[in-house]
């Protein structure tokens, strides 16, 4: 390990204690000028080299400041996108949703509705749904999913407040709104989360007017899920 200038090293023949040992009374040597505290802390060993220690006044800020950043990181926001995906559209939805989500700092986790826990839905602060348009409904997977989140219903509307948003990939518009009004119905009205408007990609939408649009909701519900 190269010497670092200003850094007061373990002496020669000195007795080794674990990393994070507190040594009082303890001379640097050679003589640190920089370093005025008579109490060091071990910061780690190497093989063949010295052990660097460093003032406890020192560690301790840094200490402090790997407190706050660890807060800070307790206090992130998450989105869980879920979908059912038959050809690969819904898929790409999804992923261009948690793209505009994560723009703003929101943590986003995309699932596959089969991967889908219904505890997932519960450790989240934002839900999203898709699903391709079957017969103007939801593919029967995700159906599944909406159906079995009763529990949570029942366990005294563990969904409330939560921010939610849908969206589908559908042949025709008309159907695609039966699709998403289906979703709007089960997450909104009965689980009484706080639901943006749905989105659809429609069978000759311009692919860029479709990117667009989803990185636009996913950046809209990130900026609901931060103001909640």
């Amino acid at each position: 390990m190269p010497r670092v200038a200003g850094v007061p090293e373990w002496p020669k023949g000195a007795g080794l204690g674990p990393a994070g040992q507190v040594l009082r009374g303890f001379e640097s040597h050679p003589p640190a000028p920089n370093f005025t505290a008579r109490e060091f802390i071990i910061l780690g060993v190497g093989f063949n080299v010295k052990i660097r220690i460093f003032p406890v006044n020192i560690f301790n800020l840094w200490t402090r400041i790997v407190s706050c950043c660890q807060v800070k990181r307790l206090a992130v926001k998450r989105l869980l996108i879920v979908y059912y995906t038959e050809t690969g559209n819904t898929k790409r939805m999804a992923e261009l949703i948690g793209g505009g989500a994560r723009q703003l700092g929101v943590e986003v986790e995309i699932k596959r509705v089969e991967e889908c826990r219904l505890d997932d839905l519960v450790e989240t602060d934002g839900i999203v749904m898709g699903s391709p348009t079957y017969f103007s409904n939801v593919a029967w997977q995700v159906k599944k999913l909406i159906d079995e989140s009763i529990a949570q219903y029942r366990k005294g509307h563990q969904l409330k407040d939560k921010v939610g948003g849908c969206f589908t990939s559908s042949g025709t518009r008309r159907d695609a709104e039966d699709c998403i009004r289906m979703l709007e119905l089960a997450f909104g009205l009965h689980h009484k989360m706080k639901l943006v408007p749905g989105i659809i990609r429609a069978s000759g939408d311009i692919e860029t007017d479709v990117v667009k649009m989803c990185r636009d909701y996913g950046a809209k519900i990130a900026r609901k899920i931060i103001s909640s």
